[in-house]
């Protein structure tokens, strides 16, 4: 026999006792409530089995068990491994507030140590928490402006109009959308959600007779200023940082010769250094380099006025991105002078960048980057002419500068 029936079977034996000797038992408010101490030690004793059934990896049990015990007695040991089993099974946004809730618990002086230790642990264990929880963004075609009763339904919760085209934290998870507007059909779309995914997705409303019954879901009432509850220790999420759009940055890049003896080879390292200005949010991005060039005496400008790119996401975390990015260069001119000559080359070429952004510093490091001259023309003592053909230069870079 479990364990978990034996409350609800002592309790229907003493009413049946009760009623079997002619004794009518009082009603639930009429009787005494537990003491301090009974709902101490009560609180204790489901703790402790809760802890034997978080152990054994039963969290749903655990759970259960643990919120019982809160519901007795406030305590922060309780709240952690509460977050704990709601994590272990999937509910990361309910363990998130339920970490918050416990890292605003004051303790009194003299507190308990495990109480203390609770704190610390939820400190440590929350920003991990929060890195694992996934993002959901849902737009929808027409736009909520131009929709009439618009409900979107996430899991069987209607969620605000004013939140379509917001990227929201979401547990992982199997998701199903439905969105309802009058004079439209029903537009259903089922997800299933990974941690640490940021995803977004489009619902297209089509004209027509909606399929669906009415939303059974029903948004709570506004409440007004004066009658919302407040709870003074809230303290609401910083928004989501807005992506850069522009970077500036002080590029240097070598052009280090792979094939001599070549018409289009300078068969000397030449030396660009100037300013890169890189534009674009999210994965395209347009690169322009202008600065001063040098090789074996000459001097002169390079100008990269049409250089795409693709950046690719690695990492992303508060105060810190990582991007591998590679790009591609269509057009590189270069005009260099000296010792009584000059010489005009075009080239194309590529290399792939690793991307850091800390704050607003911006560093990029391309390891791998190649530049092929293919034609060129210029004069001087000991030379004159043209040529097409292939200069192949290996082409490194690094750049420093800030993201606005």
């Amino acid at each position: 026999m479990s364990y978990r029936r034996l409350p609800l079977i002592v309790t229907v034996a003493s009413i049946s006792l009760s009623l079997a000797a002619g004794v009518t038992p009082r009603p639930a408010a009429a009787q005494a409530q537990l003491s301090e101490a009974e709902r101490k030690a009560t609180a204790r004793t489901l703790f402790a089995q809760g802890v034997k059934e978080q152990d054994t990896g039963q969290h749903a049990a655990a759970l259960s068990l643990f919120q019982k015990a809160q519901n007795l007695f406030d305590a922060p040991t309780h709240l952690l491994h509460i977050a704990q089993c709601q994590s272990a099974l999937g509910k990361l946004v309910e363990a998130a507030e339920t970490y918050e809730t416990l890292k605003r618990v004051p303790l009194a002086p003299g507190a308990p140590e495990v109480f203390e230790a609770a704190k610390a642990k939820a400190d440590t264990e929350l920003p991990l928490l929060r890195a694992r929880i996934p993002t959901l963004r849902v737009d929808l075609t027409p736009k909520p402006a131009g929709l009439l009763d618009l409900q979107l339904v996430v899991n069987g919760v209607l969620i605000p109009a004013e939140l379509v085209g917001i990227a929201r934290p979401v547990n992982p998870g199997p998701t199903k959308l439905v969105a309802k507007a009058t004079g439209y059909k029903d537009a259903e779309l089922e997800v299933n959600l990974r941690e640490k995914e940021q995803r977004s997705v489009g619902l297209a409303l089509v004209p027509g007779q909606s399929s669906l019954p009415a939303a059974v879901v029903v948004a709570a009432p506004v409440r007004g200023p004066q009658d919302s509850p407040r709870d003074p220790h809230y303290v609401p999420d910083k928004p989501a940082p807005k992506e850069p759009g522009a970077r500036i940055t002080l590029s240097y890049s070598p052009n280090i010769p792979l094939n001599g003896n070549n018409d289009l080879s300078f068969d000397a390292v030449a030396h660009n250094i100037g300013g890169e200005f890189i534009f674009g949010q999210g994965v395209f991005r347009y690169h322009l380099f202008a600065g001063f060039s040098t090789v074996a005496g000459f001097k002169g400008v390079r100008f990269d006025p049409v250089t795409f790119g693709a950046a690719i996401p690695v990492s992303k975390r508060e105060g810190l991105r990582i991007e591998i990015e590679p790009t591609f260069q269509f057009l590189n001119l270069n005009v260099i002078g000296g010792n009584g000559g000059a010489i005009a080359a075009v080239s194309a070429g590529g290399d792939i960048r690793v991307n850091a952004a800390i704050g607003k510093l911006f560093l990029s490091l391309a390891p791998v980057g190649v530049d092929i001259r293919w034609a060129a023309a210029g004069s001087g003592p000991g030379f004159a002419g043209a040529g097409i053909g292939a200069g192949v230069d290996f082409r490194p870079r690094l750049l420093i500068g800030i993201e606005l």
